[in-house]
């Protein structure tokens, strides 16, 4: 069993993955969305990013993957004036 990884070379809007692995995890809700998704890694050549979307491509321009980044975490603080001491 291999820990998650791998490599990307970037070159202008090309875009290839190298080496990728990842852990065994038994997926009971979704676990044939990942098995897509390191299906269609090695097949990505290009990119393109709107805002938060990126579409990863195939070489004939095929759309294989779209990701969406999401905002996670905590709510920032108040200013300091607001924070009562």
């Amino acid at each position: 069993m291999q820990s998650p990884g791998g490599r990307y070379q970037l070159d202008g809007a090309r875009l290839r993955f190298i080496g990728l692995s990842a852990s065994l995890k038994l997926c009971l809700d979704g676990g044939l969305a990942e098995a897509a998704f390191f299906e269609r890694l090695p097949k990505v050549a290009s990119y393109r990013q709107r805002g938060r979307m990126l579409e990863l491509r195939a070489s004939d321009g095929t759309p294989l993957l779209r990701l969406q980044a999401e905002e996670r975490g905590l709510a920032p603080l108040p200013p300091a004036a607001q924070i009562s001491q």
